[in-house]
């Protein structure tokens, strides 16, 4: 359901940026397409970057935690499941 909702969201939020976009010269507030676009590119470097610190984080952990206790690596091979299932 939760995925269902997210498409329909996005959806909604292309169908009124392509609305601000391509709309009639004369409707169209720029001030505002231009906030909108705004928003949209802080979003998406934030995902970016809170998505690649994440991962950062993980292999820095995954390393530290293989040198320093001893049977990690036996721990690693029993538990199989992963942050993102059948991704990451």
């Amino acid at each position: 359901m939760l995925i269902v909702k997210s498409v329909i969201g996005i959806g909604f939020q292309l169908a009124f940026f392509a609305a601000l976009m391509f709309g009639p010269i004369g409707t169209i507030d720029w001030p505002v397409a231009i906030i909108w676009l705004q928003l949209y590119a802080a979003t998406a470097f934030a995902l970016v970057f809170v998505t690649g610190s994440m991962v950062y984080r993980i292999h820095v952990e995954e390393a530290a935690l293989s040198t320093g206790l001893p049977g990690y690596e036996a721990y690693k091979q029993r538990v199989t499941k992963r942050l993102l299932p059948f991704i990451y």
